[in-house]
Protein backbone atom coordinates (compact mmCIF):
# COMPACT_ATOMS: atom_id res chain seq x y z
CA UNK A 1 0.00 0.00 0.00
CA UNK A 2 1.21 3.33 -1.03
CA UNK A 3 1.33 6.94 0.85
CA UNK A 4 -1.80 7.86 -1.44
CA UNK A 5 -3.86 5.12 -0.24
CA UNK A 6 -3.29 5.44 3.45
CA UNK A 7 -6.75 6.27 5.74
CA UNK A 8 -8.61 4.49 3.28
CA UNK A 9 -11.38 2.16 4.67
CA UNK A 10 -10.20 -1.47 4.08
CA UNK A 11 -13.67 -1.98 1.67
CA UNK A 12 -12.28 0.28 -1.08
CA UNK A 13 -10.04 -1.51 -3.54
CA UNK A 14 -7.37 1.30 -4.79
CA UNK A 15 -4.78 0.72 -8.07
CA UNK A 16 -3.00 2.74 -10.26
CA UNK A 17 -1.50 1.95 -13.76
CA UNK A 18 0.41 4.45 -15.83
CA UNK A 19 1.17 5.00 -19.32
CA UNK A 20 3.82 7.50 -20.69
CA UNK A 21 1.38 10.51 -20.27
CA UNK A 22 -1.40 9.26 -18.11
CA UNK A 23 -2.57 7.90 -14.68
CA UNK A 24 -5.34 5.56 -13.97
CA UNK A 25 -6.82 5.39 -10.97
CA UNK A 26 -9.05 2.94 -10.38
CA UNK A 27 -11.33 2.60 -7.39
CA UNK A 28 -13.82 -0.20 -6.14
CA UNK A 29 -16.20 0.19 -3.45
CA UNK A 30 -16.95 -3.47 -2.47
CA UNK A 31 -19.26 -2.18 0.44
CA UNK A 32 -22.40 -2.81 -0.44
CA UNK A 33 -24.50 -0.16 2.40
CA UNK A 34 -22.10 2.44 2.60
CA UNK A 35 -20.68 5.27 0.09
CA UNK A 36 -17.11 6.51 0.78
CA UNK A 37 -15.97 9.57 -0.74
CA UNK A 38 -12.18 9.42 -1.82
CA UNK A 39 -9.40 12.37 -1.63
CA UNK A 40 -8.12 13.36 -4.70
CA UNK A 41 -4.03 14.76 -5.10
CA UNK A 42 -4.90 15.95 -8.03
CA UNK A 43 -8.28 16.59 -10.60
CA UNK A 44 -9.02 14.35 -13.71
CA UNK A 45 -11.29 12.55 -15.82
CA UNK A 46 -14.01 9.88 -14.46
CA UNK A 47 -13.76 7.79 -17.60
CA UNK A 48 -16.90 5.86 -16.68
CA UNK A 49 -19.23 8.98 -16.26
CA UNK A 50 -17.74 11.70 -18.73
CA UNK A 51 -17.53 13.98 -15.42
CA UNK A 52 -14.72 15.97 -14.14
CA UNK A 53 -13.46 14.67 -10.49
CA UNK A 54 -11.57 17.42 -8.56
CA UNK A 55 -10.67 17.43 -4.98
CA UNK A 56 -13.04 14.30 -4.08
CA UNK A 57 -15.27 11.49 -5.58
CA UNK A 58 -17.95 9.73 -4.51
CA UNK A 59 -18.61 6.06 -4.47
CA UNK A 60 -21.88 4.91 -4.18
CA UNK A 61 -21.84 1.28 -2.55
CA UNK A 62 -20.52 -1.04 -4.88
CA UNK A 63 -19.43 1.72 -6.97
CA UNK A 64 -16.65 1.79 -9.53
CA UNK A 65 -14.36 4.92 -11.06
CA UNK A 66 -11.70 4.84 -13.23
CA UNK A 67 -10.23 8.72 -12.74
CA UNK A 68 -7.88 9.20 -15.86
CA UNK A 69 -5.28 11.93 -14.84
CA UNK A 70 -2.01 13.54 -16.57
CA UNK A 71 1.06 12.02 -14.58
CA UNK A 72 3.31 14.03 -12.56
CA UNK A 73 7.17 15.13 -13.60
Amino acid sequence: MTDRFRGLPAHLECTVREDERDEYLFLLNHDAEASVTVPLEDGGTDLLTGLTASGEITMSPLGAAVVRRTRRA
